[in-house]
């Protein structure tokens, strides 16, 4: 007997199973690949072993064969093959609208929504950067002290709060 959650996935699958235009890359040792992060971008290793980055994001990613990954973040997405390697990326940006937003609805429903992440960097001069990432709407920042991200926080996640 399959979970709710499971059903869902088997019917999203289905409904965009004929609305998706796979592009499949060779990648020798060490080249790159970069695209923008659209909401429905899908990254899959299907052969050798490759590196993956994306703006916003603090982590970097490993993809064995068989392993994809989705942006959580707006902006780039960099990969870079560590073997030689084979990545095939979706393109459903065809998919309709309507199907869209129901998914994206149940989805809502059904599922708890990612938190914001916030997290600091030094730059190669020692400044302290403040970034910020909400999986949820896709926004993401960059900001230069912890008071400008409190002021940032506060604008989209306490408005109107008090």
């Amino acid at each position: 007997m399959r979970t709710l959650t499971q059903w869902l996935n088997y019917q999203k699958l289905e409904l965009v199973a004929t609305q998706t235009s796979i592009k499949i890359m060779q990648l020798a040792a060490y080249e790159v690949w970069k695209a923008r992060a659209v909401p429905k971008l899908k990254v899959t290793c299907e052969r050798g072993i490759v590196w993956l980055t994306q703006s916003g994001d603090p982590l970097d990613y490993i993809l064995h064969p068989g392993q994809s990954f989705l942006p959580t973040c707006r902006g780039k997405v960099v990969v870079q093959a560590l073997t030689q390697a084979t990545i095939s990326t979706n393109d459903r940006s065809n998919e309709p609208a309507l199907l869209s937003r129901a998914w994206q609805h149940l989805v809502t429903v059904f599922h708890r929504r990612p938190e914001l992440h916030i997290w600091q960097s030094l730059d190669r001069f020692g400044n302290t950067w403040w970034h910020a990432c909400d999986p949820a709407t896709g926004k993401s920042t960059q900001l230069a002290s912890e008071v400008e991200m409190r002021l940032w926080v506060e604008q989209r996640y306490y408005k109107g709060v008090g």
